[in-house]
């Protein structure tokens, strides 16, 4: 593509982001190299993009994102922090990335790791995200 339309499409992620309250400079840097395929997606798709970026580079380094607040168990990797509304045991998570690569995967304490029961699929009440 040409230097108009990733100048076009590094303004509009710009606009976005600023927008949302996220941090520019670090989309802007987790983008890098990729503008150029941000051109003809909508906005909300290009909004996801600049979130999805951050997450990752969050989880790289071991850090939980803010809206991971539920314990649940990756057959995987174990017991793992991920998003609500999925089901208390996964076949495989964000985290396996992480796994598989020798990166940390952080861990919810035992105590706020959802029991499961022959009757029920859904995680118990009670759980705590631990703040770092």
């Amino acid at each position: 593509m040409s230097g108009p339309v990733i100048e076009a499409q590094r303004l509009r992620l710009i606009r976005l982001a600023q927008a949302e309250g996220l941090p520019v400079r670090t989309v802007l840097k987790l983008a890098r190299g990729e503008l150029d395929m941000l051109d003809g997606y909508p906005e909300a798709t290009v909004l996801a993009y600049a979130r999805a970026l951050l997450c990752t580079a969050e989880r790289r380094v071991g850090h939980v994102p803010m809206a991971w607040s539920e314990a649940a168990h990756c057959d995987g990797c174990g017991p793992v922090w991920l998003w609500s509304d999925l089901p208390p045991r996964v076949l495989a998570c964000p985290w396996c990335w992480n796994r598989l690569a020798g990166l940390p995967v952080p861990r919810p304490p035992p105590h706020t790791f959802c029991q499961f029961t022959a009757n029920s699929s859904r995680r118990n009440d009670g759980r705590k995200h631990v703040q770092d």
